[in-house]
C-alpha cells in the first residue's frame, strides 16, 4: 500500500514543476509582450528573445537604470562598469568618437545553456539616442511585470 502511494507521489512530483526555473522573455524589438516559462524554447537565429530569470528582474531593471544615467551627458565616464546579474551579463566600454565619449553596452544572456546576445547601445549612435531607447525597453519590460 505505501509503495502504491511513493510511486503516485513520485510520478505527480516529476510531471509538475514545482521547484522548476522561471524566465522571462524579453522581445528585443518590444513588439511581443513579456512571457514567462519554464522552460526555456529551443535556440533559433529568429527567435528574437533574451530570457532573463524572473527572480533577477529586479536587479536587472535596476541595472538598466543604472546604465541610463551612465547614458546621461553629466554621466558619461572615462570606462563603462559592467553588471552581472543572475545568468545575464552587460559589458560596457566607452569609446571616443568625434570627441565625444559614446557608451557601447552588449548585453548577453546565458540562460539555460543558451548563449544570447543583444547590443544594448551601440557607440555608432549618440548617448542620447541610447538613453531613449534603455527607457522605452525599460517601460516596455515593466509594463509586462504589472
Amino acid at each position: 500500500m505505501y509503495m502504491r502511494w511513493l510511486i503516485l507521489l513520485v510520478t505527480f512530483l516529476g510531471a509538475t514543476p514545482i521547484l522548476g526555473q522561471e524566465y522571462a522573455l524579453l522581445d528585443k524589438d518590444m513588439s511581443q509582450p513579456v512571457r514567462f516559462v519554464t522552460r526555456l524554447p529551443p535556440q533559433d537565429p529568429l527567435n528574437n528573445f533574451i530570457p532573463v530569470e524572473r527572480r533577477s528582474l529586479p536587479q536587472f531593471i535596476r541595472d538598466l537604470k543604472e546604465i541610463e544615467k551612465i547614458l546621461d551627458p553629466q554621466g558619461v565616464m572615462k570606462k563603462a562598469p559592467s553588471f552581472e546579474v543572475g545568468c545575464v551579463k552587460f559589458t560596457g566600454m566607452v569609446i571616443e568618437s568625434s570627441g565625444q565619449p559614446r557608451v557601447d553596452y552588449v548585453l548577453t544572456s546565458l540562460c539555460g545553456g543558451q548563449n544570447i546576445s543583444m547590443h544594448l547601445c551601440d557607440a555608432r549612435l549618440s548617448n542620447a539616442r541610447n538613453a531613449f531607447f534603455i527607457k522605452t525597453w525599460l517601460k516596455y519590460i515593466e509594463s509586462g511585470l504589472r
